[in-house]
């Protein structure tokens, strides 16, 4: 397998990966949510609980604050690994003190000039990182500008934290015009170091205050324009500050020996730039594979000094689960030659390097200002990089799943505190005698109630529905107004189109039948209404003898519904929940009760029991005529025949619900569970302290519970 198979391959694993870390952060951020339900509730129950609680509260509300806080450091955690492996290539990073030839590497690896990479003598000349990738044809460039709010936060924030300036300034405005706060007099050197690049900050702004402002956060530029937002010096040295307001730059060449991989150009480190600092620490967690280490030994005297060390720890720390010396090189910069010749330097710094606590994959040697030295040792980088990366990945993400294992692990064991205090919501003492006395009253009012709705239903159902016999007459009088015969000139047109009047016969008979027929649909309506009055009646009853209205204010089906959603669960209501559903499902309808009367009645509307017989228009008009008056007639009275059908369904329901609900073996049990879960809804006046602590007991079991879940759920490994 060649670097460009072995990188796609890599790549692809990649991508596998970082679809587990969507995974993983779903489900970290499901635990999260129910935390915060556990952490809002234990707030209610700490409120409203005794001092035998409070103990076991503040224990679970701390560990609850604690893994939230953990959580969203494992998130952004876990982002940063997706972003890094949502990237479509490898990076080689360069990093390194100012003058120390990074810059020079990467223009001898790419072909770039200082035109796209500045370079400077010893002065500080990237100000921002710089990414290079391979893309046929000319070099393109691209500017990541900061807006307000990320320069503000990133950059200025930062600042005023580490130096302990206060609060930071809340726009660029106000950073610009106020005087930076004075340091404290604690502060070290190092601080002092970082007050002036703050200062620099604060007395340029103006310079570079229009990049901030604008809707486009990315910016085209051409090559040539490129050291105007990364340099800190142009080419006469004279400062710049454009790169104050960059984030990062992308620079696209034809170098096709790059192929998957990228090269980024860090900003050097010299004396403490926080901003720098933190830019490094971000490029190394998210968008470097293999870091190089650039050095230019000194020809006289030189070792492992503080600077050295300085640097490497704050690559360790950038991604402290990857051991450092898997995917990092230092790259010394070679001079032969005249009095700058540093053989001997070389020699000393990696005779130091070995004997020091700096760990790195290899020491490659190259001067870099010459290709063919750049590109070996470049070489030497990329084929470490395609045989480790993938298992740097693997590494990585098992930390990830370590992590979050780890959090789940610990709610678990809060779970396990939380039932501990479950049941201190609920209420003590002996409220059975109350309940026995109050459901003794209400059960027979309840029956009562039934049993007079059914026998109102029953005398209703010798009786004729009068909604329905209106709309039957008003269907009848509205077909014969609607559905008219034809007038000899359509008939003599038909007969044209057709052929014959046998034919135009038959086609006006088709539409007649679709007439008649679409005119009893309106039908389907009252007997809906007829149903829905079934189910305002019981839900009356209910509400009203049965003392449950305060589950709802609704009076209909919906109410029913309601009702049958809070039955007891299991067998301790089996009987109850087979009457509700059972009346809920109860349905009257057009389709179900009419339409194959009306359609078998209009079966003489069908050409083969009109036959095609007729003779001229008048024969067709006065057949037309005819059928349709006998088929409204026949519909006519077939409906009326069935105008009190839906009071005899409807009491047969009612019926067979009072059977089910009051008289079923073991029914009785049954709406005594019903009623002591419900007591302190039926009766809240009986039962005040009782709702307010099942409430709470509610709150706290559902939380306790989603937290339960939450821990319990797994991820896909990959």
């Amino acid at each position: 397998m060649d670097r460009e198979q072995a990188i796609g391959h890599i790549l692809a694993n990649r991508r596998l990966r970082a679809g587990e870390m969507v995974t993983l952060d779903r489900s970290v951020a499901g635990l999260r949510d129910a935390l915060t339900e556990l952490d809002v509730a234990c707030g209610e129950l700490a409120a409203r609980g005794g001092p035998e609680t409070a103990v076991p509260l503040a224990r679970i509300a701390g560990s609850t604050g604690e893994l939230l806080r953990r959580i969203e450091t494992t998130r952004i955690a876990i982002g940063r690994t997706a972003a890094r492996l949502h990237r479509p290539y490898l990076t080689i990073g360069a990093v390194g003190r100012s003058g120390q030839g990074k810059s020079r590497f990467l223009q001898s690896l790419t072909g770039l000039t200082d035109q796209e990479i500045p370079a400077g003598a010893g002065r500080f000349m990237t100000g921002v990182p710089s990414m290079i990738r391979h893309q046929a044809g000319p070099t393109t460039a691209e500017v990541e500008l900061h807006d307000e709010a990320s320069f503000l936060s990133e950059v200025i924030r930062p600042y005023y934290t580490e130096l302990g300036l206060g609060a930071p300034p809340l726009t660029v405005d106000a950073f610009g015009r106020a005087d930076l706060p004075e340091l404290p007099e604690d502060a070290d050197s190092r601080h002092d170091h970082a007050y002036r690049h703050l200062r620099s900050y604060r007395d340029h702004v103006g310079a570079y205050r229009g990049l901030l402002a604008g809707p486009s956060r990315i910016k085209p530029i051409e090559p040539e324009d490129i050291r105007e937002f990364v340099a800190q010096h142009d080419a006469e040295d004279k400062p710049l500050h454009n790169f104050r307001a960059v984030r990062r730059v992308r620079i696209t060449a034809d170098k096709h020996e790059l192929g998957n991989l990228a090269v980024i150009d860090l900003p050097g480190l010299g004396d403490t730039n926080l901003h720098d600092e933190m830019m490094l620490r971000d490029a190394l967690d998210g968008e470097v594979d293999i870091i190089l280490f650039l050095r230019r030994p000194d020809p006289v005297r030189d070792g492992v000094f503080d600077y050295d060390v300085d640097l490497y720890e704050v690559a360790r720390s950038a991604l402290p689960e990857l051991p450092l010396d898997r995917w990092s090189f230092f790259v010394l910069n070679r001079f032969q030659g005249g009095e700058y010749d540093n053989t001997r330097g070389i020699e000393v710094f990696t005779s130091e390097l070995k004997r020091s606590q700096l760990r790195v994959t290899d020491v490659v040697v190259a001067d870099c200002t010459v290709a063919a030295e750049v590109s070996a040792a470049f070489e030497t980088v990329a084929g470490h990089a395609v045989r480790t990366v993938d298992e740097l990945d693997r590494l990585l993400v098992e930390r990830r799943r370590q992590e979050v294992a780890a959090l789940r692990a610990e709610a678990a064991l809060l779970v396990a505190d939380a039932r501990e205090v479950a049941d201190l919501a609920v209420p003590t003492g002996d409220e059975d005698p109350r309940f026995n006395q109050l459901y003794g009253r209400l059960r027979p009012q309840f029956r009562r109630g039934v049993e007079r709705l059914v026998r109102t239903l029953r005398d209703r159902a010798a009786e004729d529905e009068p909604r329905l016999q209106r709309e039957i007459v008003t269907a009848v009088r509205t077909a014969k107004a609607t559905v008219t015969v034809p007038d000899s000139e359509q008939i003599e047109t038909k007969r044209d189109d057709l052929g014959s009047y046998g034919a135009a016969l038959s086609q006006f008979a088709d539409e007649m039948r679709a007439a008649v027929s679409a005119r009893f649909l309106e039908l389907d309506r009252v007997l809906r209404e007829v149903v829905a009055a079934l189910h305002e009646d019981i839900a009356t009853v209910l509400a009203g003898d049965g003392g449950l209205g305060g589950l709802g204010p609704e009076r209909d089906r919906d109410f029913l519904v309601l009702v049958a959603g809070r039955l007891p669960r299991g067998d301790s209501a089996r009987q109850l929940r087979l009457a509700f559903q059972f009346l809920v499902d109860f349905r009257l309808n057009y389709r179900g009760m009419i339409q194959h009367r009306v359609r078998r009645v209009l079966e003489k509307l069908m050409p083969d029991e009109i036959g095609l017989g007729a003779s001229d228009a008048n024969q067709v008009s006065y057949t037309l005529g005819k059928l349709r008056d006998e088929s409204l007639w026949e519909i006519e009275n077939v409906l009326n025949g069935l105008a009190r059908e839906p009071h005899e369904a409807v009491f047969a329901v009612a019926e067979e619900f009072r059977d089910r609900a009051l008289r079923a073996e073991g029914v009785d049990d049954e709406w005594r569970n019903t009623y002591k879960a419900l007591r302190n809804e039926v009766w809240p006046d009986e039962f005040a302290v009782l709702a307010e602590n099942t409430a709470l007991s509610t709150m706290w079991n559902a939380a306790v519970r989603r937290v339960s879940d939450a821990a319990a759920e797994q991820g896909t490994v990959i």
